[in-house]
């Protein structure tokens, strides 16, 4: 985890020993759960054009939706890394989630509110942890994406954490 005054929060999760199939689920749940986490944030700091979700593209210097279909047929689409780097965040690394890293074998998550609360960075390296272990084993379905879904896969704590921040 790094913490800048000026960038936020930057969490970084080795990426070696996950398989194709693997980077492609975590990116799909990124996007199911993108507006989760997006409310996670203040709102002066959602869409933030450091670390814009993967709910959106780059169009004519826009952003603009992209339907789960479409994000989803560019991640399929994509033999490679290089072509998931292309294919879906167009070789941009200020997404959410930056898969364009290559000094280091890691994908990072970049979360703009720049916050030094301890528990806030635990909790937010553990709910990263739990989507990357969840995306391991597949995509998450409808199920997941409810209250009792998310409670089951994140655990009680961690969701009653996220969801007071939230409201907070």
């Amino acid at each position: 985890v790094e913490i800048y005054e000026q960038g936020g929060v930057h969490i970084h999760f080795g990426n070696s020993n996950w398989d194709m199939r693997v980077r492609k689920n975590i990116l799909l749940n990124q996007y199911l759960m993108s507006d989760w986490l997006q409310a996670t944030q203040p709102k002066h700091r959602r869409k933030n054009k450091w670390a814009i979700p993967l709910t959106f593209k780059r169009l004519r210097g826009r952003l603009v939706p992209i339907t789960y279909e479409e994000f989803k047929g560019n991640v399929e689409r994509s033999p490679n890394e290089r072509q998931l780097t292309q294919n879906v965040v167009n070789g941009d690394r200020y997404r959410e989630i930056n898969i364009t890293n290559t000094r280091q074998p890691t994908w990072e998550w970049r979360f703009p509110q720049g916050n030094i609360e301890v528990d806030t960075n635990v909790n937010m390296v553990r709910l990263i942890d739990k989507l990357i272990q969840v995306s391991k084993v597949g995509v998450l379905g409808d199920d997941n994406l409810t209250i009792n879904g998310m409670k089951e896969w994140m655990g009680v704590d961690l969701y009653t954490f996220w969801r007071n921040r939230i409201y907070d």
